[in-house]
């Protein structure tokens, strides 16, 4: 008789990201959808004055501001998948960061790892007293030690350091394409965030295989999304494989 395949083990960290991930996916596929039905629709008259036929200019007055034309509608439905895009460029790194917290605490509370191995020798960091004696009280003083200790981790300037630093503390060997395959992406999204998506010289230099819009910003695609969850994913993955290989974690799923 066949042998049953065995389930694949992921940390409930790993199936809390993969979950958010496939709402990040539902959130893009709709907008698409919006886009398709706007562009196939009948609303092609241009002797409206509104930019849809269901808008009231009043209730939205923002959309009332758009060409009362195809082009315009055209325009405000790229522009609404263009932000989705650059969202989910944005919460990838959010997600990821998640994650990563998520698997020290597992870690610790499976007491796979000593404190030592967590901190180092010298890492220190400073606790309000009140805030200390609130979480014993609470029972969670666990969670807000570990929590501050990843705040710790964060401060590190370099995404790829901090990646490293996480998997040496507990003991991982992550490829280094794997993690600089999703660092790329977490440049891109550095830049979102902070510069509106636009790229010095330096950044496109290291990034030639991205579109540039004329004034020098960053052109967020599908295809750069697509390409940017598959890179996170593929790490995520590894990271949560090579835990239960070394037993650091257990499996949520039964």
């Amino acid at each position: 008789m066949a042998k049953a395949k065995e389930k694949a083990k992921h940390t409930k960290a790993h199936t809390t990201f993969k979950n958010r991930i496939v709402q990040f996916d539902a959130d893009l596929e709709l907008a698409d959808v919006v886009r398709l039905s706007i562009t196939a629709s009948g609303e092609k008259s241009t002797q409206s004055a509104r930019v849809f036929e269901q808008v009231d200019n009043t209730k939205y007055p923002a959309l009332a501001r758009s060409a009362a034309s195809e082009q315009g509608r055209k325009l405000a439905v790229t522009h609404l998948v263009r932000t989705l895009q650059s969202a989910y460029i944005k919460d990838l790194y959010e997600e990821f960061s998640i994650y990563l917290r998520t698997i020290v605490a597992e870690v610790w509370q499976n007491s796979k790892v000593t404190p030592k191995r967590l901190t180092g020798d010298n890492t220190s960091i400073k606790l309000p007293i009140a805030d200390v004696l609130r979480h014993i009280a609470d029972n969670t003083i666990n969670g807000y030690v570990i929590d501050t200790l990843f705040n710790t981790l964060a401060m590190e300037r370099s995404t790829a350091e901090l990646i490293k630093k996480f998997c040496n503390k507990i003991g991982l060997s992550i490829n280094e394409e794997t993690i600089d395959n999703a660092v790329e992406y977490f440049e891109i999204r550095h830049k979102l965030v902070h510069t509106d998506g636009y790229a010095d010289d330096i950044f496109k230099k290291q990034h030639p295989a991205l579109q540039y819009t004329g004034d020098g910003r960053i052109v967020i695609s599908f295809h750069v999304v697509t390409n940017a969850k598959n890179a996170v994913v593929s790490l995520v993955d590894e990271i949560d494989k090579q835990c239960f290989n070394k037993d650091l974690v257990q499996s949520h799923l039964k």
